[in-house]
């Protein structure tokens, strides 16, 4: 019976012993620690560059893209637009103030056609009929708008907003 015994004890270190070297088994892939990639070893995806806006080519182009932007409430578009005196002049928040008062009170470039321009080198000036909303209503007006061509663009010298 010791003999038996000592057979089972012998057993169960045996047992234990396996179990253990089991669990310390020398490490596989999977239990292999890895690194963080440094920043120079993560691939990066490729940036776009954001497209960047041509200068309007005609002063037609910035009368456009002027409505386009003030009728979105888009004033960092509506201001690179205007020229570099008129930006001395006035501020962005000045010009912004000026597109939010006119957009709460529902006032909207409708439509516009250019009935005459004259472009004389570096300077323009058209005869734009603007169609404008005002609270539902429609209004028509013609106005001279003055523009001018700074560093290839063209750009409004005057803030222009529909009036009612």
């Amino acid at each position: 019976m010791k003999r038996q015994l000592i057979f089972f004890i012998t057993g169960l270190l045996l047992i234990a012993a396996v179990g253990i070297a089991g669990c310390t088994s020398q490490p596989g892939p999977s239990t292999i620690p890895q690194e963080s990639p440094s920043v120079t070893q993560q691939q990066e995806a490729p940036v776009t560059p954001a497209p960047i806006s041509k200068p309007a080519s005609t002063p037609e182009d910035t009368f456009e893209a002027y409505t386009k932007a003030f009728n979105r409430g888009d004033v960092d578009a509506a201001f690179l637009l205007l020229s570099s005196e008129y930006q001395y002049q006035k501020s962005k928040v000045q010009v912004s103030q000026n597109i939010d008062g006119y957009l709460a009170a529902g006032m909207k470039f409708e439509d516009y056609r250019i009935n005459n321009i004259d472009i004389s080198e570096d300077q323009a000036t058209a005869q734009i009929e603007i169609t404008h909303l005002s609270r539902g209503r429609q209004y028509t007006m013609e106005q001279t708008i003055s523009f001018i061509r700074e560093n290839g663009a063209w750009k409004l010298t005057e803030f222009t907003s529909p009036r009612p």
